[in-house]
């Protein structure tokens, strides 16, 4: 049997989309699809890609914004031991295909690589398990309100998904929340933001773990003439991961900056 003949094949591949958008002033929308089929030249070697997105954008009202975003993805996947490539060499010319050898004690082609066992690489390869299949979906959902001229507030949710039948199963979900005030008048602006958040991750495979965690934060930054600035920021992170004595840190920061290349003294100096 010519081994490297019979583990290989014509492969053929294909890439497959379709999308589809439209909408008017108070709704808008896109959506997709696409399909990656791919052959490897080993036979049982392949890799299947499926893709499904969506995007609506909504304004019911003046005063509500409306984003969401969807993204599903499944893969399929024959991922060949390179074992089997090595055995290809090795088996002996005078085995066929379909010869069970896995109980045999025949000596391999290839003396100077010692006594090994035997092996068919054709059932190795046709009869083998060598399935990673991975499935994985992301969900957002984006709540913006006007609430005046200068006051904003967002929320926010968020999930990902992902599984795959080796290494398991991993789920994220976070949520958010956040108050914007930005102010111009006269020479000064001002903008700050007031916001908290949360985060759980949980996997479960061989073994089991979650993780969580929480902050709340509050930041303003004046600027007088767009030249010179002060931020000033508050945080604060719990994490279910650290001990039972410092689950929560707080982390104040200041800061200030110059844009000096708006002053006079810089208009002749362009390339700075």
């Amino acid at each position: 049997t010519d081994w490297q003949k019979a583990l290989r094949r014509t492969a053929d591949s294909g890439c497959y989309d379709l999308s589809v958008s439209g909408g008017n002033s108070k709704l808008s929308y896109y959506v997709s699809g696409a399909a990656n089929l791919m052959e490897g030249v080993l036979l049982n070697n392949d890799f299947n890609k499926y893709n499904l997105k969506a995007n609506i954008k909504a304004k019911p009202v003046n005063w509500l914004e409306i984003k969401a975003f969807t993204g599903a993805c499944r893969s399929d996947a024959n991922r060949v031991s390179d074992g089997i490539l090595f055995n290809s060499l090795m088996a002996s010319p005078f085995l066929s295909v379909g010869d069970d050898v896995s109980q045999d004690e025949t000596i391999v082609a290839r003396p100077e690589f010692g006594r090994l066992r035997a092996s068919n690489p054709y059932l190795e390869l046709t009869q083998g398990d060598f399935k990673d299949e991975t499935s994985a979906i992301d969900a957002n959902l984006d709540l913006s309100f006007n609430l005046s001229g200068d006051l904003s507030l967002s929320l926010r949710g968020n999930t990902l998904g992902y599984k795959n039948n080796i290494s398991g199963t991993t789920i994220k979900t976070g949520a958010g929340a956040y108050l914007n005030y930005r102010r111009d008048f006269s020479e000064h602006s001002l903008n700050a933001v007031a916001g908290a958040e949360a985060e759980k991750i949980e996997h479960n495979s061989d073994i089991f773990w979650k993780r969580n965690l929480l902050s709340a934060f509050v930041s303003a930054e004046y600027s007088f003439l767009h030249k010179y600035m002060l931020g000033v920021s508050l945080r604060t992170d719990g994490s279910s991961v650290l001990g039972y004595k410092s689950k929560w840190n707080f982390f104040p920061a200041v800061g200030l900056s110059w844009d000096f290349a708006s002053e006079g003294f810089m208009s002749d100096l362009r390339n700075v």
